[in-house]
């Protein structure tokens, strides 16, 4: 299977792009069909070739091309490991005992959870408002992380931003791209207020 890594891409950006690098990362499903006219099983596109596409064998492939398949009912999708409860539930511990970084998660998490939860939650089963939830108190607790991480920045304290995802990255992006722009407002007023007083103080010529 090709895929092509999107984790440089320039920050900030809107949330519609993030999901669309985003539908290229690899999960796995469980096909019901077989391609019977590729004698190896194989799906070729743009992007690459996938498969082989045989019932009930899992294979692994974009998250664009398991949605369409599973809108199609041609087959069930395999949550990613992350989204796993006891998983979610170590995360959310390990995220609330450590104050000073970032536990790791795959570069789209947020996004792939928003593609799967609106157009394949039934790949979570019964335990679909579970997730959601548990996954609404990780991102909580990482996102007040980031809040007083970017509240310290101007008292000299740091904290570490490793492992975060690309909707956390862009999320400070934005933060520290409007307080940049504040900064530079006001210094160019500063700059212009002192070119006056300096041009007030000067002798006028004559006197």
């Amino acid at each position: 299977m090709t895929t092509t890594s999107t984790n440089k891409i320039k920050l900030p950006v809107a949330a519609e792009e993030l999901e669309f690098f985003a539908e290229e990362e690899p999960i796995t499903i469980i096909p019901s069909f077989q391609l019977r006219h590729s004698a190896n099983g194989m799906l070729s596109c743009v992007g690459g070739d996938y498969g082989p596409f045989r019932p009930n064998m899992p294979v692994e492939v974009p998250i664009w091309l398991a949605l369409q398949l599973h809108k199609r009912g041609k087959c069930r999708i395999i949550p990613p490991q992350f989204l796993d409860i006891p998983r979610l539930q170590a995360l959310i511990t390990a995220e609330q005992s450590d104050l000073d970084s970032f536990q790791p998660v795959p570069f789209y998490f947020m996004e792939v959870c928003c593609l799967l939860f609106e157009s394949a939650k039934d790949a979570f089963g019964d335990s679909f408002f579970q997730v959601r939830d548990l996954l609404q108190q990780f991102v909580n607790i990482r996102r007040h992380k980031i809040e007083d991480g970017l509240r310290m920045v101007a008292q000299a304290s740091t904290i570490r931003l490793a492992n975060l995802s690309a909707y956390e990255a862009n999320l400070i992006r934005l933060n520290l791209q409007g307080s940049l722009n504040m900064f530079l407002k006001f210094s160019k007023v500063e700059l212009m207020l002192e070119n006056r007083a300096a041009a007030m103080t000067q002798p006028t010529p004559g006197f």
